[in-house]
C-alpha cells in the first residue's frame, strides 16, 4: 500500500511538473508575443512634431510685422513700425501708425508644388510698392514666413515676416 501511495505522489508530481513547465512555456510565449507586438505598434508612432498650418490660413489668422527685408540692402530698420494683415477675402492692408494702405494678395502654386505669395497695394508710397510682387515661400514655421523674389534677377530680395 505504501508504494501505491508513493506511486500516487509520484504521478501526481509528474502531472504537475508538466502542468508549470506547459505553463511557464505558455507563459514565456505569450511575453515574446506581447513584447513584438508592442515594439511593432511604437514603431508606427511618429514624435511630437508641431504641424504648420497652410499659408493662407498662417497669414488670414494674424496681424504679420516685417521681421527682415532685403532689397539690395538690409531695408529691415525703415519697416519696424509696419503691420501687414491678410483678409480670407483676398484683402491686404500695410498699416504705418495712423496710416492704412489697402490691396490685394493671393497664394500661387507652380508645377513643382513651388508655393507663391503675390501681394499689390494701392499706393504710390515706395516702402510699401517693394512689396507688390510675386513672393516664392522658401521657409516656414509657425511663427515667421520667409520668402525670397520670385521673378529676380541677380540677387533677389528676401522678406521674412513674423506673427505680431
Amino acid at each position: 500500500m505504501l508504494s501505491s501511495i508513493a506511486l500516487l505522489f509520484q504521478g501526481r508530481n509528474r502531472y504537475f511538473s508538466n502542468v508549470k513547465s506547459i505553463t511557464m512555456k505558455t507563459a514565456k510565449y505569450f511575453a515574446i508575443a506581447l513584447l513584438t507586438l508592442s515594439s511593432i505598434l511604437l514603431s508606427y508612432c511618429t514624435p511630437n512634431q508641431t504641424l504648420v498650418s497652410s499659408t493662407d490660413e498662417m497669414l488670414t489668422r494674424s496681424n504679420w510685422g516685417v521681421d527682415y527685408f532685403y532689397d539690395t540692402q538690409d531695408m529691415t530698420s525703415e519697416y519696424g513700425g509696419y503691420r501687414i494683415l491678410f483678409s480670407s477675402t483676398g484683402a491686404a492692408a500695410a498699416q504705418i501708425q495712423h496710416e492704412t494702405i489697402t490691396g490685394t494678395w493671393n497664394i500661387s502654386y507652380d508645377v513643382n508644388s513651388n508655393e507663391f505669395l503675390s501681394i499689390n497695394f494701392n499706393t504710390s508710397n515706395p516702402n510699401i510698392s517693394k512689396f507688390n510682387q510675386q513672393w516664392k515661400l522658401t521657409g516656414k514655421t509657425t511663427t515667421t514666413l520667409q520668402f525670397e523674389e520670385a521673378a529676380h534677377t541677380g540677387i533677389a530680395s528676401l522678406l521674412r515676416i513674423k506673427k505680431q
